[in-house]
């Protein structure tokens, strides 16, 4: 089990790689065509929040969605990812508002 947040993002409509040339190309085409990303389905992001496995998993598969994989959502606010100083400014900012609530 992992957890993971809704998307705001979809790789078929705001996602994109760059070629050798410079040139983009969506990361991902959908099958069926949508016109918008709310028409699409729903995308998620995979948190660092939390991850259940067991020893043998962790012995014997090589990446994370390997195997039968489930997902726990969670709020973006208690799935802050900390990589950055903007990052960083983010949870402390979300961590005073709401430790300010419970005075």
């Amino acid at each position: 089990v992992i957890a993971i947040t809704k998307s705001n993002h979809h790789p078929a409509f705001n996602m994109v790689n760059m070629d050798d040339r410079g040139y983009l190309h969506l990361a991902h085409q959908d099958k069926d065509i949508v016109l918008r990303r709310q028409d699409g389905k729903q995308i998620y992001n995979i948190t660092t929040l939390c991850y259940v496995t067991s020893p043998h998993a962790i012995m014997n598969q090589n990446r994370i969605m390997e195997g039968r994989v489930k997902g726990i959502v969670c709020s973006q606010e208690e799935s802050i990812d900390i990589d950055t100083v903007i990052d960083f400014d983010v949870a402390e900012f979300l961590y005073r508002r709401m430790t300010e609530k419970e005075i």
